[in-house]
């Protein structure tokens, strides 16, 4: 595998910053981590819970490569959502549709193109009903081969910048 680079475009998939710049509709973080330790089945993410009934989410604009063909992937545990989706992608205004996975274990999308400005709204998917709680981890944003790759390195869906990174940095 020398010279094989496999990336994440997520922003930041350790989850350091990136929970600080998601608004919440109709729920609140109850928790983050960058953790990754696989020993202890312990995996960056962020968990959500819901404030209200409902449809819920968590939302932030991101930037990814103008006309790329990407997936969404991820993992996720807890309540069930409204729509049985754990992290969806829309254009930045939130209007079109993109792409989403499923909510369990390794929810992975379908590829989708991304628009030609470049900029996508990602959202993390709450429970629908108050108190209700939902985790999304070892978030994953990248080219379908990439993630093929990925799955056959055995880290349970897990790629981070500071463990190969992005040629782009």
């Amino acid at each position: 595998m020398s010279g094989l680079y496999i990336r994440n475009l997520f922003p930041d998939p350790r989850m350091r910053n990136f929970p600080s710049r998601l608004s919440f509709i109709g729920c609140r973080l109850d928790s983050s981590t960058s953790v990754f330790e696989p020993s202890a089945s312990r995996y960056p993410g962020l968990t959500l819970e819901a404030t209200e009934d409902g449809d819920n989410w968590a939302a932030a604009n991101i930037t990814l490569p103008a006309n790329a063909r990407l997936v969404l992937a991820c993992r996720s545990s807890g309540s069930a959502t409204s729509n049985g989706q754990s992290m969806s992608v829309w254009n930045s205004g939130g209007n079109i549709y993109l792409a989403s996975t499923l909510q369990g274990k390794n929810g992975r999308s379908g590829e989708f193109t991304v628009p030609s400005d470049g900029r996508v709204k990602v959202t993390f998917r709450a429970a629908k009903t108050t108190g209700g709680i939902a985790s999304v981890f070892n978030v994953f944003i990248g080219s379908l081969a990439d993630y093929r790759i990925l799955q056959e390195i055995g880290t349970n869906g897990f790629l981070a910048w500071d463990l190969m990174p992005d040629p782009r940095s």
